[in-house]
C-alpha cells in the first residue's frame, strides 16, 4: 500500500473509533478509595480484586487484598456509591485472592481468601454477613504455602462447588502442587488432586480457570504457568482429568499469569487470552474439537509489555467481546471489530492510566448496562475505577442464575441468546482470569435490538431452561426449571415419544416410541418446579415400555425429560390419584 495511502487510512480509522465515544472516568478518589496493594516488600505481584454482589442486594461491591499490613478491604455498594465497611474479616498476611462461592447452597456467599507462604482461609457466611472461619474443620492445609489463584467449579456434576487452588512453586527450594480440593457437601473438602491426575507437577502456577472447552457440562481446567513452564490443559471425563496440553496445542512455553476466557468471535466455543512477559500475550482460538490456534498476530492483541490481568466483555454493547489488559506499562483496552480483529481505539479513553497495574475485575457498579473495569496498581498507589461513560445507544441484556439440581450459583452453565440469525454464548465461572472474581451477573451487548428471540440456559444438571421475545435493557433472574415447559424438544422438534394413558390414574404408564434404532434410553421425572423425581437408564429394544412411578406420587403436572445419544424430548404428565 502506498504510504499517502496508508496514512490516509490511519487517519480515516482514527476519526472513526474517536466518534464512537469511548469513554472511562476513574471514580476512585470520588469513593474514597485511596489503597493500593502495598510496599512493604510483600507485594511482588501484586493482589487480585473481587467486583461481586456478595451480599446479594443485586449491586456489585469491591473487595481487595493488601500486602501492608492493613487488613482486607470491603466496600458495600449502596445503589451505586462505594462504601467502606469495617471489620469484616482482620486478615494482615500477604493476601492475593478473594473469591467468593456458595459453598453449601443455602443462597448466600462464603468466601475463600488465599494467601502466599501463610495459610489459606474458608470463611462461612451465616446468612447475615457474619464470616466464620471454619478453615480447620473444613479440612484445609493451615501450613503456609505459596498460594495465588484460586476457582470454584462443580468438577463431578454432584451439585456442590468444588475448589482448585495454584501454588507457585519455585521448583527448587520447596516442592507444592496443585491442589483440588472435593466439596463432601458438608462444609469440608478433600484433596483429591492426585486420585484425578490435577496437580501438575512442581510448576510455578499463577492461576487457573475451570472452563467448559468442548460444550458437554463438563468443567475443564486451564493452568497459566510462569518461569516457562509449559501451561497446561485438563480435560475432564467425570471423575478423573486426562492432560491433553499437546494435542490441543495449548502447551504454550511462555511466563503465563492470566487465564481469560470468553467467546471473541461468536462461534459458541471460549477461547482462552494468557498474558506474559514482554515477549507477547497470546490469544488461542478454539476450533472446536479440543484443539486450538494461535491467533495472536493476526489478531493484534500481543501487547509487547510485561502483562498481568486480562478479561473479556463488551466494553461497547456492540455484541462482540473485547479484551482489556493491566501491564506494569500501559493497560489496553483492544476493541473487537467482529472480523477476528482488534484495534487500540483512539483516544485511548483512559486519562492518567500509567500506573503499574496487575489484576483487573469487570462489573457494572451502578447498573447502567455498561460494564466498568476495577484495576489493582502497584506500589501503594491507589486502585483505579474506570467508570464505563462510552458515548452509544446500544442495547445491552443481563442474566443471572440461581441453581436448584445445580450448584445454587450456576458455576458451569452455559447462557445463550439468539436474535436475527445470529447466537452469542457465556459460560459461568468463578474465579478467572489474574486473581480476578468478576460480576456472576452475565452481560450480554445487543447492539440496536430492543429485545432477542429467546435466551437458552443449559444447566450443569441438563435441565434445560428457554425464554422468548425478551426485552433488552434489563436484569434476568432464571431459577433453574423454571420454564422447563418451554424448553420442549430444544435438541429436537420431532415427536418420537408418547405416553399413554395420559392423564395417568395409576402408578404407572406406557412409554411408546417410533424410533427406527433402539437404543438406550435416560429418563428424568421433574416436578413442574424442576426438582428431579427420578433418574433411570431403560434400553428400548421395544416399541412400549412399561414406567413405573414413585408410590404414592402426589397429584400434579410433572414433565418426563427422554435423552437418547442423538436427540431430548420433554413430556407433560398429568397424574390424578
Amino acid at each position: 500500500m502506498p504510504s499517502k495511502i496508508y496514512f490516509l487510512f490511519l487517519i480515516i480509522l482514527f476519526f472513526v473509533h474517536q466518534t464512537k465515544g469511548q469513554s472511562f472516568i476513574n471514580r476512585a478518589t470520588d469513593f474514597g478509595i485511596g489503597q493500593g496493594y502495598g510496599n512493604l516488600g510483600l507485594e511482588e505481584f501484586g493482589g487480585g480484586v473481587s467486583f461481586f454482589d456478595f451480599n446479594g442486594d443485586g449491586w456489585d461491591d469491591l473487595c481487595f487484598p493488601t500486602a501492608s499490613g492493613d487488613s482486607l478491604l470491603f466496600f458495600h455498594n449502596n445503589q451505586g456509591i462505594l462504601e467502606k465497611i469495617n471489620g469484616l474479616i482482620l486478615d494482615t498476611s500477604a493476601t492475593k485472592q478473594l473469591l467468593w462461592a456458595d459453598i453449601d447452597n443455602d443462597g448466600d456467599k462464603d468466601l475463600l481468601v488465599t494467601n502466599f507462604m501463610a495459610a489459606n482461609r474458608l470463611y462461612e457466611n451465616d446468612g447475615n454477613m457474619n464470616l466464620i472461619d471454619i478453615t480447620t474443620s473444613a479440612g484445609f492445609f493451615l501450613f503456609p504455602e505459596p498460594t495465588y489463584g484460586a476457582t470454584f467449579g462443580d468438577y463431578d456434576s454432584d451439585g456442590l462447588l468444588d475448589l482448585y487452588i495454584t501454588n507457585r512453586s519455585n521448583g527448587v527450594f520447596d516442592n507444592y502442587t496443585n491442589y483440588l480440593w472435593k466439596n463432601n457437601g458438608n462444609n469440608t473438602f478433600t484433596n483429591v488432586a492426585i486420585q484425578t491426575n490435577t496437580s501438575d507437577g512442581l510448576k510455578a502456577s499463577f492461576c487457573a480457570t475451570f472452563i467448559d472447552i468442548n460444550q458437554n457440562l463438563k468443567p475443564d481446567l486451564y493452568i497459566a504457568n510462569d518461569r516457562l513452564a509449559k501451561n497446561t490443559l485438563l480435560l475432564n471425563s467425570g471423575n478423573t482429568f486426562s492432560d491433553i496440553s499437546f494435542t490441543s496445542g495449548l502447551d504454550t512455553v511462555i511466563n503465563a499469569m492470566n487465564v481469560g476466557s470468553g467467546d471473541f468471535n461468536n462461534d459458541g466455543y471460549l477461547d482462552i487470552y494468557v498474558t506474559n512477559t514482554a515477549e507477547g500475550n497470546v490469544l488461542h482460538k478454539n476450533n472446536g474439537d479440543e484443539t486450538f490456534s494461535d491467533i495472536t498476530t493476526s489478531a493484534g492483541v500481543a501487547l509487547y509489555q510485561v502483562s498481568w490481568g486480562g478479561n473479556f466483555f463488551d466494553y461497547d454493547n456492540d455484541g462482540d467481546l473485547d479484551i482489556y489488559v493491566s501491564s506494569e506499562e500501559a493497560n489496553a483496552l483492544f476493541e473487537n471489530l467482529g472480523d477476528g480483529t482488534f484495534i487500540q481505539p483512539l483516544p485511548n479513553g483512559f486519562n492518567g492510566d500509567t500506573l503499574i497495574s496487575f489484576a483487573n475485575a469487570i462489573g457494572d457498579f451502578n447498573l447502567d448496562g455498561k460494564m466498568d473495569i476495577v484495576v489493582v496498581n502497584a506500589l501503594g498507589d491507589p486502585m483505579s475505577i474506570w467508570e464505563n461513560q462510552t458515548n452509544n445507544s446500544n442495547n445491552w441484556l443481563k442474566v443471572k442464575l440461581e441453581g436448584v439440581e445445580s450448584n445454587r450459583d450456576g458455576i458451569g452453565s452455559w447462557i445463550e441468546i439468539y436474535y436475527d440469525d445470529q447466537k452469542q454464548v457465556r459460560y459461568t465461572k468463578c474465579g478467572t482470569a489474574y486473581l480476578a472474581q468478576n460480576t456472576q451477573t452475565k452481560h450480554f451487548g445487543i447492539g440496536t435490538l430492543e429485545s432477542i428471540d429467546s435466551i437458552i440456559v443449559r444447566w450443569q444438571s441438563g435441565i434445560i431452561d428457554k425464554l422468548e421475545s425478551v426485552q433488552s435493557n434489563q436484569i434476568l433472574t432464571i431459577v433453574e426449571g423454571m420454564t422447563i415447559t418451554s424448553a420442549f424438544d430444544i435438541l429436537q422438534e420431532k415427536d418420537y415419544f408418547q405416553i399413554s394413558p395420559n392423564p395417568v390414574f395409576k402408578n404407572f404408564f406406557y412409554l411408546s416410541n417410533s424410533l427406527e434404532e433402539k437404543s438406550s434410553l435416560k429418563l428424568q421425572l421433574l416436578t413442574a418446579s424442576g426438582q428431579v423425581i427420578f433418574n433411570r437408564k431403560i434400553e428400548m429394544w421395544q416399541e412400549k415400555s412399561l414406567i413405573n412411578l414413585p408410590l404414592n406420587l402426589a397429584e400434579g403436572v410433572y414433565f418426563l425429560k427422554i435423552i437418547t445419544d442423538n436427540l431430548s424430548e420433554q413430556k407433560s404428565i398429568i397424574k390424578f390419584n
